[in-house]
């Protein structure tokens, strides 16, 4: 399995949340982020337009970064069309694309939804596994996607996606400096 992570950093409501001071124990959120998916034993690439990304891993992480094209930096651009030019160089069965702005994720229902995405003795029958909100909104925290279903349909968003719901603390997405303050609490109590 691949895992992907996507950190751009035009970000106009929460201008360079990926890489900005998080907490005394996490760099940054794609800190956060890139250690939780380390978990998954699994290949890490950080698809990025940071420059600098390489200071907001976690050392003894072994991750590959891969520069994001410009033409895919722009707020129209979709994180299909994104994740498609990462599959393109890495081709794997199976993907897990992350977002770093759920840094209060806990391990736990990572590699819980993993098992669901992949299956246990018997093959998962699903597709996809998409983390979502209490209220059945996508959240961004992960989705897990069988490629072949990815290339029939061109999104996660496959007829027999499982959606996998996480509680309101685990789901909650940062997009602006607002919530970037709320991250920082939850993650300060140990929400994990």
């Amino acid at each position: 399995m691949l895992v992907i992570i996507l950190a751009r950093k035009g970000s106009k409501r929460c201008p360079s949340k990926n890489i900005r001071p998080f907490t005394s124990e996490s760099n940054s959120i794609l800190w956060e982020c890139v250690r939780k998916a380390s978990y998954l034993n699994s290949k890490i690439v950080v698809n990025t337009d940071y420059e600098n990304v390489l200071a907001h891993i976690p050392l003894g992480i072994k991750v590959e970064v891969m520069m994001r094209d410009k033409e895919l930096c722009g707020d129209d651009v979709t994180s299909e069309a994104v994740v498609r030019t990462v599959l393109d160089k890495y081709p794997d069965d199976n993907f897990c694309l992350m977002q770093a702005t759920s840094p209060s994720l806990k391990i736990s229902s990572l590699m819980d939804a993993r098992n669901f995405a992949i299956g246990g003795f018997v093959p998962s029958p699903h597709d996809s596994v998409i983390a979502v909100a209490p209220n059945f909104q996508p959240c961004g925290a992960f989705y897990f996607c069988k490629k072949k279903a990815f290339d029939e349909h061109g999104t996660w968003w496959t007829p027999n996606a499982f959606l996998y719901t996480l509680d309101w603390k685990e789901a909650f997405d940062i997009n602006t400096d607002y919530e970037f303050s709320i991250a920082q609490a939850l993650h300060s109590s140990r929400v994990r």
